[in-house]
């Protein structure tokens, strides 16, 4: 019976940390420098990386410092992973735009719309923007070659292969190392949940 009741007591206690008001918890925002240093790359927003940080600490809770480092890794693990996805985006969508060009260059007038010569480069950016005249001019060009936008994709991948696999590889380690702090912290807590059954064990033994 004493066991049970200690049981219940720690249930109860593990209970209201999961519910614990968002102005219970630590964020790592206030807890100085360190932890409000953000890991931003040319071009990135900071508010951007502010509002993942506050989803992270609420979706995790932390209610302590320790738990918050654990917050602040995990987060800047993640902007890592999307910071590497929209690089291989780039490289993809740049490289794509470089297949195109050369494309078109083998194609007779392909730089005339209308009657009104155009450079390639500004053709083919336009058609990255997706204005309706150029993307016209050029699906057409394409599709009389047999050719399409995924041909130019699949060019490009070819071309950066050796890049994007780098870039996977990469992704999977960081995926790797943000599991592990998540289990690490769930361990942490878990720990922390065992403590405080022994705590309440021996105040009703004494009791």
């Amino acid at each position: 019976m004493t066991h049970t009741a200690g049981s219940r007591s720690a249930k109860t206690r593990r209970s209201s940390r999961r519910s614990k008001p968002d102005h219970l918890l630590v964020h790592p925002v206030h807890l100085g420098s360190l932890f409000a240093k953000r890991p931003l790359a040319w071009g990135e927003d900071e508010a951007e990386y502010d509002d993942l940080l506050s989803r992270v600490t609420v979706a995790l809770k932390p209610t302590d410092v320790i738990e918050a480092m654990w917050v602040k890794d995990i987060t800047d693990l993640t902007w890592e992973t999307q910071r590497l996805r929209r690089l291989k985006v780039t490289l993809l969508t740049r490289g794509a735009q470089d297949a195109l060009e050369e494309q078109l260059q083998a194609i007779p007038e392909a730089d005339v719309i209308d009657g009104v010569k155009y450079s390639l480069p500004s053709l083919v950016a336009c058609y990255a923007r997706g204005l309706h005249q150029a993307v016209t001019h050029i699906d057409g060009l394409l599709a009389k070659h047999g050719l399409d936008a995924d041909e130019m994709t699949a060019r490009a991948f070819a071309f950066h292969m050796d890049a994007i696999e780098r870039i996977e590889r990469m992704i999977a380690g960081i995926d790797a190392r943000r599991s592990r702090g998540i289990s690490d912290l769930e361990r942490y807590r878990e720990g922390g949940g065992r403590r405080s059954r022994m705590i309440a064990d021996d105040v009703i033994d004494v009791s």
